[in-house]
């Protein structure tokens, strides 16, 4: 896939998250974060509930390696890694740190991520707002 076209697959992921968050929480204002492309390290959206959203939308997983750049950039905000990731013909998943881990060293670790579906999510979201 070209550059361009592997762009706007991913904008694509991004707006088709964005617009969950708006009908499934009811979020109106909630949008993609478009400085991402003028400044490293910004996360794809707006924060939400806590969290800094990075959505991946990609042929091959790379979980691992994802992890590390959604937790780099939430942890120059002040904020929890959110990784939103796109399975094809399968649908999006996402991976968060450890529920209850508070602030534990670890706690952003991989190893102690959770891959929740849309509907954990959302409930998550919600208990936090």
């Amino acid at each position: 896939m070209t550059g361009a076209k592997s762009r706007r697959k991913g904008h694509d992921f991004e707006r088709a998250f964005c617009r969950w968050v708006r009908e499934e929480l009811g979020i109106q204002s909630f949008g993609r974060n478009l400085k991402q492309y003028g400044t490293a390290q910004e996360g794809d959206t707006d924060p939400l509930a806590g969290f800094l959203p990075e959505c991946k939308n990609c042929a091959r997983l790379n979980l691992r390696d994802w992890w590390r750049q959604a937790r780099t950039q939430a942890e120059r905000k002040g904020l929890q890694p959110l990784l939103i990731y796109n399975v094809a013909r399968k649908g999006w998943r996402a991976l968060i740190p450890s529920p209850g881990a508070g602030d534990a060293p670890w706690a952003n670790d991989f190893e102690f991520t959770h891959d929740i579906g849309p509907a954990e999510l959302a409930h998550i979201i919600r208990e936090r707002l």
